[in-house]
């Protein structure tokens, strides 16, 4: 998604958030403030609206929606619904995955827009783990003595035990932050891929 980002914002008005099961801001308010402007009660309208001028101006608007499936449905449709009524002003990318219900994702929003679906099995490599690794924590911590504790122990801690997997390199960041936040050392990984810890219970 970062280098789809990096790639497209100079004919792209882009708008990236990444969903959580439990928001405290509703998607499209969350959306609107990306795109520097003010949400009001009528805020799929809105959208459609700001993506109009946008492209008129000579750039359209691209919203991407990470963890899609964490957005409640109903969002996801007037999300749809706005991009529909925008033409091709306004485009969204939902990023989900199987294991979180794509699949019925998939058949519930295709039936609001004309869906296109691009499904990409191959796992991230090394590079491409550390610069996502960097881009969430820098969207998510507002600690910047937190951020520089991630050191390159921390990305290795990741990196081995991930095996490129988006959602299982979200979940051993989290571990790593919380036991570097606890003062707690990482696990280090033996030649053959099992954590030292490990091995001591095995014993």
């Amino acid at each position: 998604l970062a280098v789809l980002q990096q790639r497209v914002t100079e004919a792209w008005e882009v708008a990236q958030v990444a969903a959580s099961p439990s928001p405290s801001v509703e998607i499209s308010h969350r959306i609107l403030d990306l795109l520097d402007v003010a949400v009001d009660d009528e805020p799929s309208s809105t959208l459609v609206a700001t993506a109009r001028r946008s492209a008129a101006a000579g750039r359209r608007v691209l919203v991407i929606i990470d963890q899609a499936t964490h957005v409640p449905l109903a969002s996801s449709r007037q999300i749809a619904r706005a991009a529909v009524r925008a033409g091709g002003d306004l485009c969204v990318l939902f990023v989900v995955t199987d294991e979180e219900g794509g699949d019925a994702f998939e058949r519930e929003i295709g039936a609001e827009a004309d869906l296109v679906t691009v499904r990409l099995d191959a796992p991230m490599n090394e590079a491409e783990t550390a610069e996502y690794i960097a881009r969430r924590l820098d969207a998510t911590l507002e600690s910047q003595a937190l951020r520089d504790r991630f050191d390159d122990a921390a990305l290795r801690y990741v990196i081995d035990r991930a095996e490129g997997n988006p959602r299982r390199v979200d979940e051993l960041a989290y571990d790593a932050l919380h036991r570097l936040g606890n003062g707690e050392p990482l696990p280090i990984l033996d030649r053959d891929g099992v954590a030292a810890t490990e091995l001591a219970e095995l014993r």
